[in-house]
């Protein structure tokens, strides 16, 4: 009997440690899996880090990693050319104000309503004005992106006083009696009248006065009696 109570024990400690070892493996799993999530976590800070910094000194000549952040910009343009080309495949454009893609030739935007700018109003990019976000060219007056999207500040876009009419929201200039900007749809104040001039004054015209005969006392060009001494008055 006592070889098969040996045989008994030893099967007993074989499958007790090949539960622990089970065991072990799950937890080991387990404990990989939480350093993998962590590891994502900070690899997914450093690249906000990263890309804050980017931002931020993307037009900075003395900034750290400058070939670094050249790189980053190259490739941006990049993505902007690909992007632009799509955008001519599939035969779309961006809303001026909400961004959505709207098919070339519509006159307004499916999903905000405003209208889109005609053809001939549209303005080539200006040198200088480009995107915060993905650093594209932009025309004067947009409010969003056209190739990534993002809402540019109105205060950005402001140029300086042109001869007309410009839009008290997005800065486009205007034809001087537009009621609507084409490119945000802010309505416009109507152009008050001019004021009209003020008459001229009319000449104050000098109340004749008659003096008493008898009394000399100063009384009004129609009194028939003197107030001071009741002398009669003639005509």
């Amino acid at each position: 009997m006592s070889f098969f109570d040996n045989i008994g024990s030893k099967a007993s400690a074989a499958g007790q440690a090949a539960a622990e070892k089970a065991r072990n493996f799950a937890e080991v799993n387990r404990l990989s899996g939480v350093i993998s999530d962590h590891e994502k976590r900070i690899s997914r800070l450093y690249f906000e880090i990263g890309q804050s910094y980017y931002e931020r000194h993307k037009d900075d000549p003395e900034a750290e990693e400058l070939e670094r952040i050249a790189a980053i910009t190259d490739t941006n343009e990049k993505i902007a050319v690909c992007r632009n080309q799509i955008k001519t495949l599939k035969g779309v454009e961006k809303c001026p104000n909400c961004g959505a893609d709207v098919q070339n030739g519509s006159q307004f935007c499916n999903k905000c309503g405003t209208r889109m700018p005609p053809a001939s109003m549209k303005t080539a990019p200006k040198a200088g004005l480009t995107c915060p976000t993905c650093g594209a060219a932009l025309a004067e007056g947009n409010l969003f992106c056209n190739n990534c999207g993002t809402r540019i500040p109105p205060a950005s876009m402001k140029t300086a006083p042109k001869a007309g009419l410009t839009c008290p929201t997005c800065g486009t200039e205007l034809e001087s009696d537009a009621a609507f900007c084409f490119n945000c749809g802010t309505k416009l104040a109507p152009t008050p009248a001019p004021a009209p001039a003020p008459a001229p004054a009319e000449p104050a015209v000098e109340e004749l006065k008659r003096s008493c005969p008898n009394c000399g006392t100063e009384l009004e060009s129609d009194a028939a009696f003197c107030f001071n001494c009741g002398t009669k008055l003639g005509e």
